[in-house]
């Protein structure tokens, strides 16, 4: 009896087992500024990226395809082709 209690234990544990494997979610981006964007005057970009499994991810900050500091480039597994976020003070 207890080999067949053991068996089904062990059943139990695998079945459980492949339902709590992770599953891929892209990434939520937003890129905003610190303060109203007032021209002349310096701001801060925020990019705040979230909601996305596996936790490895790279985050490249882009200004006309060179990496600088006004456009958020996004790579991650979940994705096929990465999220370029825009920044522009209209938003």
């Amino acid at each position: 009896m207890a080999a067949k209690e053991l068996l089904l234990w062990c059943i139990a544990l695998v079945w459980l087992s492949a339902l709590t494997e992770a599953v891929e979610k892209a990434p939520v981006v937003q890129v905003y500024s610190r303060y109203p964007v007032e021209n002349g005057k310096e701001n801060t970009l925020h990019c705040f990226t979230e909601d996305f499994h596996p936790p490895k991810i790279n985050v490249t900050l882009l200004k006309n395809n060179v990496k600088i500091t006004d456009t958020k480039q996004v790579e991650h597994s979940a994705l096929q082709v990465p999220i370029v976020v825009k920044w522009d003070a209209s938003y």
